[in-house]
């Protein structure tokens, strides 16, 4: 049991900064696309290139440093349900931690975690719409569009939050049995 804890232990740790890095990343590139656009890396060779989905480098690069930050204040609402989702992902790993697996906390934990992912999803596909949307009215060009594309992963994210709800469910019931059980013992 010692050893299966341990385990348990090392892998929610895992789990914690791998999530926490995902998360500095995606907040790392959205500063660095809107504030430092990699035409300012012309000399190098553009083996990779950061930007934000629906705006190309070059408008980003025409844009003012005041419309630039409207453009990222737009992301906020998205950044701020990552950040969420994220503090209960933390609080469902610290449960499980201590051996936490099907109370109460943990199942609003996981439900929370599930249903925020869910709405950074959708607030992500939001963004990326509003984003150009805005940025073609500032810069007051109607060939500016946002075109509607749903990926794979797209609905991946929907199964995994779906089956996400359907394991927090499986847990309260868990719980539900062995509170009952524990008053026949």
């Amino acid at each position: 049991m010692n050893e299966n804890h341990f385990a348990v232990t090392k892998l929610c740790h895992v789990i914690r900064w791998a999530s926490l890095l995902f998360l500095a990343i995606v907040f790392v590139v959205q500063i660095i696309s809107l504030f430092i656009p990699t035409a300012y890396f012309t000399g190098l060779a553009p083996l990779m290139q950061l930007n934000l989905a629906g705006i190309s480098t070059q408008v980003i690069t025409q844009l003012s440093f005041d419309q630039r930050v409207l453009v990222a204040l737009l992301s906020a609402p998205l950044l701020g349900a990552l950040l969420w989702a994220f503090n209960h992902l933390r609080k469902l790993l610290i449960s499980f931690e201590r051996n936490d697996f099907f109370s109460r906390t943990a199942v609003t934990h996981l439900r929370a975690f599930a249903g925020w992912i869910l709405v950074a999803k959708i607030l992500a596909w939001l963004t990326v719409h509003l984003r150009v949307g805005v940025i073609g009215h500032m810069m007051a060009d109607d060939r500016l569009r946002s075109k509607i594309s749903l990926a794979g992963d797209d609905f991946t994210v929907l199964v995994l939050c779906v089956l996400f709800f359907l394991i927090a469910r499986a847990m309260e019931i868990g719980q539900a049995a062995v509170e009952e059980n524990k008053e026949f013992v």
